[in-house]
């Protein structure tokens, strides 16, 4: 009875003390997110776990790694992804998504901004999205290949990655050519 009585308190103690979420991004520092490239769109499509139309928040944890990549140290940015339109993948109000960038910053025409972007500015985009496996957090797929703003309306491509054939697509359009593919 006092075993039980003792194992009952530590148990409670246990869930009193652990704040909760907090295992959501417990050591941040050795993940990996992988630096997928996409042959084509079609690839593109077929590696994301979820594509959608929406936007992302301000960052809500940014933690130093301990790896260093030309003298600059890996940081990990975390930024919740808010869903407005779903092309693949199941509806959700928010998925956390998981950016890697470099301190100090490089010059723009640095080609580790490629593979670094850092964290993605607040605004509306279109993003594919693959799933961290272990963890509750998504990865644009490529970097910039999974990244496409939209504005007035229209999917944006950037020059540092991303398919020229999304360019001044509409959402929907989009929608189309992506079920399209998966059928």
């Amino acid at each position: 009875m006092f075993h039980s009585l003792l194992i009952k308190s530590l148990v409670l103690c246990f869930f009193i003390v652990t704040p909760v979420g907090e295992e959501k991004f417990h050591e941040l520092t050795d993940i990996e997110a992988p630096v997928q490239q996409a042959h084509s769109f079609h690839e593109l499509v077929h590696a994301a776990d979820i594509i959608a139309y929406g936007s992302f928040g301000e960052v809500t944890r940014r933690e130093d790694t301990t790896q260093l990549v030309e003298g600059r140290r890996i940081i990990h940015y975390i930024q919740p992804f808010y869903g407005q339109t779903y092309i693949k993948g199941g509806a959700f109000e928010f998925v956390d998504v998981l950016t890697t960038g470099v301190e100090p910053s490089p010059p723009l025409a640095d080609p580790l901004n490629k593979r670094f972007p850092g964290a993605v500015a607040e605004g509306e985009y279109v993003v594919f999205l693959k799933k961290i496996p272990g963890r509750p957090l998504y990865y644009l797929i490529g970097g910039w290949q999974g990244l496409y703003p939209v504005y007035e309306d229209e999917i944006i491509v950037l020059e540092e990655g991303g398919f020229q054939e999304l360019g001044g697509l509409t959402v929907e359009q989009l929608k189309k050519k992506v079920e399209l593919l998966e059928k």
